[in-house]
């Protein structure tokens, strides 16, 4: 489970802006389950019934109750008359002016999404049965980066593969092909023939 992630999402009154339907599902299940486990609450989902349930086959793991007490979560709201002025979290297609925290969802690849929140940060992740798992990257992704942070964050790449090639002991097929993964997950951007670091980047145009 991506811990860090769905603490960000339930600590506060969160709008997750998303256009993919099992990614919203998933995300308010694990932002429900992590309230009701600490915070010993019951949930009640706002439009329960836009709820598909083929796209969610797993035990809900959380009790659902609708009373006074409840923290309110919202499923799939279209506009920002459907979010009660007291909830936690909702998930939307549309960027609502609701909430004091916002989360956008970009999907990049085969089961990979990044999600950027308004804090600044950003986290990528898969869906694994009814789970959101964060994707890590291993020691060679790393020291990519560490390579175009050494080149000033700015390189060609051709440099940084004759680097990479040396000091990971790869082939340029292999060492390409974690480049793309990186950039998949946002980490770099090729253009042009050169590598820049996401830091040294504006970043993605955030709504």
């Amino acid at each position: 489970m991506s811990d860090n992630l769905i603490n960000e999402l339930s600590s506060n009154e969160t709008l997750f802006v998303s256009y993919y339907y099992s990614l919203n599902l998933i995300t308010l299940f694990e932002v429900s389950a992590s309230i009701a486990k600490k915070e010993n609450q019951e949930i009640c989902i706002a439009n329960f019934g836009k709820i598909i349930w083929d796209f969610y086959p797993w035990e809900i793991p959380f009790k659902i109750s609708c009373t006074p007490s409840s923290v309110l979560v919202v499923f799939e709201a279209e506009k920002e008359i459907d979010i009660p002025e007291k909830f936690r979290f909702a998930t939307s297609s549309k960027p609502l002016k609701v909430g004091k925290f916002k989360a956008n969802a970009i999907k990049k690849g085969n089961n990979i999404y990044n999600i950027f929140l308004s804090n600044g940060k950003q986290y990528s992740v898969r869906m694994v049965n009814g789970k959101l798992i964060e994707i890590k990257l291993e020691r060679d992704e790393e020291e990519l980066l560490k390579i175009i942070d050494e080149l000033g964050g700015e390189a060609n790449i051709k440099e940084v593969i004759a680097i990479a090639e040396r000091r990971l002991e790869e082939s340029k097929e292999k060492i390409r092909e974690k480049l793309q993964f990186l950039t998949q997950l946002e980490k770099i951007e090729i253009k042009q023939g050169k590598i820049v670091l996401a830091k040294h980047n504006t970043g993605p145009k955030r709504k």
